[in-house]
């Protein structure tokens, strides 16, 4: 596909800061681009410059250039929370943060002249430097949030228009950066940090004494050791930003130019043999197809342009070095092939107009002879720069891209860098009045004539669902023998827990949603953590395992919370390709008299003992779908029952097929978590399985405890969407008005569990012809016990990675340590809540925490009833941290927020009251873990278990509930926990609010202020309770279902 794009750096752009814009004239260059036809936009390095405005010289490889951003978002990068997960997901801006304070505390000064303890990274000195600068800390790391947030925002953008961004790599690093200084073993570098060895180049056309860069020299040798693995999160990182990238100095993979540090230039030098195809099979394992780009200009061997295709990278031509009167010259138009981008110049050119000024007339009547060939020249294309233009963007390059100085045909002044030399460059910026219309009338003229418009050139699926490259979305193949074809090459990369996936043995579990991580936007709350949990302990135990689920681009929402409480929501665009591994293979179904296309994502959770499991992801987002159908994809739980039933049918009917399409065929059985996976059975009997098969293999877990909760959709409805797929006795069998899904279910499955035991009594109620299980849930200890507990257990019961249970002999731990690993992880949530909210927490204080959808029967503001009394016995003593949001239809849910808000500002300066945004799984972990106490006040018998406070328990942390969901099975009054209240089912708010000041004023308190090794007994009765409800244990429970699979 032919294309072509503009070279323009951000800083290049008008901004009223003088430093460039990320907001919207960025916008309104994507806009120009779209209008001229242009599909392509390069730019330099983003990444913050040098002294000397060099974007190639960076403090850092990684983090982005703040100047860049709007002035209101680099003012406050607080306010949208999630600076946890943020950190956790992105290790590097942790460096990045001390760097920053260390250098102003050294006034400036380069890492390799700071005082030793902080030059040599040593553990308590870095420590104590954050503890001192705490905000400037986080406010670092705010800000690189701010960056990326709105990078997000523009890189949907340009998706939205057509248009990819091309970033630019620079292969050294500069020797004073956060990346040396965090990194001095990957480097060459002597004792004192100074560097052995510098890169550059050796005298070429630019310079007689050649390039000295000065930058330190790879010890390429600590790179292997560890697979390139810096490099790769390098590229990893880029690529979420980019959609492809340049690798500047190519040539330095295979060689590279080393200068003794101790030369003023580059003359005495020598070359060196690089990590060569070693180093590429690393960054292309990460980068995928087609997403990097070599720069192989200058005096390049043979070696490594065949090195470029052997790892199909595309090259460079420049036109400005064509003309040397050589036919075999590579960068003549009329030599260059597919496999180069096409260039008039680079940023290290003089701009054509001022490159044609200053040549010999023999180069000029090389470039007449050159292009001697052209079609017609119209009068308004005699001007040099224009004729360049045509001359690319008709050659045979599959991709063109312009410098935008040539387009405006400005001349020398204009030009952005002059290797070889440090003052002067860099500063080149316009003005939108500077670009004529004409200008950018004649370029999307001429680019519509040589074949490279290309607007629409990604596909997007549709209005709605935040846009997705053409790469990764193919064309449809249904059922057919094609589609057979691929599927036998490619079943080999889908792992059940067992790694060999035998035909017969893998338990398929559906879900509508599933947490894995904070940014899959693929759940919502509890059931799909749960989900999460439950596939990483199948990972853990080796299980024969696959797990199905949809992908939803805009997931479930964004919190935003205005002053008073009010929540709002965003819908941000998710891009599979930054997380999950596209399988290749679409699937078809018949859904509203035409095809429902779906592209399944992969993504494989890893455990560390071996085991694999993997998640497949259904994507409507595909270029042959409709816009409605595309929808289907878009938001979690955000339609009304059209798009719901939809969605479901979907995931069970599509679900089905998407494992045969991979070859995970014939099932041993199928697992369905909540009723939203009902049609997967009915797909199962018309794949032939016949209705006594179907009971012995299907299994039902119902979480929902009240009739309300569950999806009911009009049978009309139902009979529309499945067609001849809906048995003619089902109707007549289930009865009703409407299909109730989990009597659906419930039906088709021969054994239906409840979540609880509690839960289990509910909810034979509900399917009184069935016999309902109890099968209590469990949460996945490695992944909500935090780094300072985990620590201590590893010391102290080093099995308990492998067999939770081992917890109960939490008495084996010292007392120092268990108080120095919960003050540890208190210290982390006190940080936490002081950066996001303003909040300062006391650390003597007992920490109360409720994190949890808000919805009215679970009464966050349940405490705040009477708020006279909480202040009276609470004041100087107790302190609040609240998270979660509400469904965005959820009125009452919304309203909850605000009561804690409202009472947060009638407590303040009494009791302490924080509310973090935009709740998410690293936030929860946060809050499990650093709370004293875990508050939760539903409404009995609402909550069907409430993992949370499992949690919670297991990382040391009592609870303090009313007696539902798991807490009546794990309650030991005043030994692991607190009951609030007696267990009686019927509402009532008043006596519950007063239960719960009760508890907290005459139990909860007296101990806590007894002091801490008092208190130690109660979180070793805390872990030894959560040890019961591992996921570990659960999956335990679920397998003597599996086993019955016959």
């Amino acid at each position: 596909m032919r294309g072509s794009g503009i070279l323009c750096h951000l800083t290049s752009l008008p901004s009223e800061s003088g430093k460039g814009c990320l907001g919207h004239h960025a916008l309104r260059f994507l806009d120009v681009l779209q209008s001229t036809g242009q599909s392509v936009w390069q730019m330099l390095p983003i990444h913050p410059p040098d002294q000397y405005d060099s974007p190639y010289a960076s403090t850092s490889a990684f983090a982005g250039d703040t100047n860049l951003l709007d002035p209101d978002i680099r003012i406050r990068p607080f306010t949208r929370g999630g600076l946890l997960d943020f950190r956790k997901l992105n290790p590097w801006v942790h460096d990045w943060a001390l760097y920053q304070i260390a250098k102003q505390q050294h006034g400036g000064a380069a890492w390799s002249e700071w005082e030793e303890p902080i030059r040599r990274r040593e553990t308590s000195a870095l420590e104590e430097m954050r503890g001192r600068n705490l905000k400037d800390y986080w406010r670092h790391i705010g800000e690189q949030q701010a960056f990326e947030q709105q990078w997000s925002e523009l890189r949907r953008a340009a998706e939205e228009r057509g248009v990819e961004l091309v970033g630019d790599l620079p292969f050294f690093v500069a020797g004073d950066s956060a990346d040396v200084w965090a990194n001095q073993h990957l480097f060459q570098l002597d004792e004192s940090g100074q560097p052995i060895a510098v890169s550059g180049v050796p005298p070429d056309a630019f310079s007689d004494d050649g390039q000295y860069w000065g930058t330190p020299l790879f010890a390429w040798n600590e790179h292997r050791s560890d697979g390139f693995s810096w490099w790769q999160k390098r590229v990893e990182v880029a690529l979420k930003r980019f959609h492809r990238l340049r690798i500047d100095h190519f040539r330095a993979v295979e060689e590279y130019w080393s200068i003794p540090a101790n030369s003023d230039n580059a003359r005495y030098g020598e070359w060196k043999e690089g990590p060569g195809d070693e180093l590429l099979t690393a960054l292309c394992s990460v980068a995928g197809e087609g997403r990097l780009i070599a720069e192989d200009l200058g005096i390049i061997p043979a070696t490594v342009i065949e090195m470029r295709r052997r790892h199909n990278l595309p090259g460079m031509a420049v036109l400005h070095f064509a003309f040397d009167g050589s036919e075999k010259n590579p960068h003549l138009p009329g030599n260059i092939t597919e496999d180069v981008i096409c260039y008039t110049g680079t940023h290290d050119n003089d701009t054509t107009v001022g490159w044609y000024s200053s040549i010999e007339q023999n180069t000029r009547e090389n470039i007449a002879r050159a292009l001697s060939g052209e079609s017609t020249i119209d009068k308004g294309e005699r001007p040099i720069h224009r004729r360049l233009i045509r001359a690319a963007l008709a050659s045979r390059a599959a991709t063109t891209i312009l410098a935008l100085q040539d387009v405006m045909g400005l001349d020398s002044s204009a030009r952005m860098n002059t290797p070889g030399t440090r003052e002067g460059n860099w500063n080149w910026q316009f003005m939108w009045t500077d670009i004529a219309q004409n200008d950018l009338n004649w370029l999307a003229a001429i680019t519509e004539a040589t074949g490279r418009w290309q607007e629409g050139r990604f596909s997007t699926g549709g209005a709605e669902d935040g846009g997705s490259l053409g790469a990764g979305v193919g064309s449809s193949t249904g059922m057919g023998d094609a589609a057979a074809e691929g599927i036998g090459r490619t079943r080999g990369d889908v792992q059940g827990g067992g790694g060999d996936g035998k035909p017969g043995e893998v338990v398929a579990y559906f879900s509508a949603e599933i947490g894995l991580r904070s940014d899959l936007p693929t759940y919502s709350g509890g059931l799909g953590v749960l989900a999460g949990d439950h596939i990483k302990a199948a990972a853990d135990k080796g299980l024969d395992f696959v797990a199905v689920t949809l992908l939803y681009r805009r997931g479930y929402g964004r919190q935003h919370l205005d002053g008073d409480g009010r929540q709002t929501e965003t819908f941000p665009a998710f891009d599979p390709r930054t997380i999950l591994e596209d399988t290749g293979i679409d699937i078809s179904i018949p859904l509203d008299g035409k095809s429902l296309y779906s592209r399944i994502w992969k993504y494989t959770v890893e455990s560390e003992f071996g085991g694999e499991v993997d998640v497949l992801f259904l994507d409507t987002a595909h270029p042959d779908n409709s816009p409605i159908h595309s929808a289907l994809g878009s938001r979690l739980y955000g339609g009304g029952d059209e798009t719901r039933i939809r969605q479901e049918y979907l995931l069970g009917i599509g679900g089905i097929r998407a494992l045969k399409a991979l070859g995970i065929w014939p099932l041993k059985g199928i697992h369905l978590n909540e009723g939203h996976c009902a049609f997967a059975g009915l797909e199962m009997l018309r794949q032939g399985w016949s209705r006594e098969q179907l009971s012995r293999r299907c299994l039902f877990t119902s979480h929902t405890p009240v009739p309300a909760g569950h999806d009911h959709f009009a049978w009309d409805e139902v009979e529309a969407v499945m067609g001849e797929g809906l048995p003619d006795d089902l109707r007549p069998a289930l009865g009703g008005a409407t299909c109730s899904m989990s009597h659906l279910a419930a039906h088709l499955a021969g054994k239906v569990n409840a979540v609880s035991k509690l839960n289990a009594e509910v909810a034979g109620g509900m399917f009184p012809t069935t016999t309902v299980h109890p099968v209590t849930n469990g949460v996945h200890h490695l992944t909500w016990v935090g780094p300072a507990m985990q620590e201590v257990y590893d010391e102290f019961l080093p099995e308990w990675r492998s067999d939770p249970a081992e917890l109960r002999k939490s008495q084996r731990i010292p007392v120092d340590n268990l108080i120095s690993a919960r003050r540890k992880s208190r210290a982390i949530l006190r940080e936490l809540v002081e950066v996001c909210t303003g909040v300062k927490f006391d650390d003597s204080t007992l920490t109360i925490g409720f994190a949890r959808r808000f919805a009215t029967y679970k009464r966050a503001d349940l405490v705040f009833r009477n708020i006279a009394r909480l202040s009276q016995f609470g004041r100087g003593k107790i302190q609040f941290v609240f998270a979660g949001k509400a469904h965005p239809k959820d009125e009452g849910g919304k309203q909850l927020i605000a009561n804690v808000i409202s009472a947060s500002k009638e407590l303040e300066g009494k009791i302490p009251v924080a509310f973090l945004e935009d709740y998410s799984m690293d936030t929860g972990m946060a809050m499990t873990n650093g709370v004293d106490i875990w508050l939760n006040c539903p409404v009995r018998p609402m909550e069907a278990s409430g993992t949370s406070g499992m949690k919670a328990s297991i990382s040391g942390v009592p609870n303090c509930s009313i007696l539902d969901g798991w807490w009546p099975e794990a309650c030991d009054h005043g030994v692991n926990g607190w009951a609030i209240g007696e267990a009686a089912d019927e509402r009532d708010d008043e006596r519950d609010a007063e239960a719960v000041l009760d508890v907290l004023e005459n139990e909860v308190l007296p101990v806590w202020q007894a002091g801490e090794k008092s208190w130690l007994e109660l979180v070793r009765g805390a872990i030894s309770a959560g040890a019961g409800f591992s996921a570990k244990r659960m999956l335990d429970d679920y397998c003597e279902f599996y086993a019955d699979f016959s």
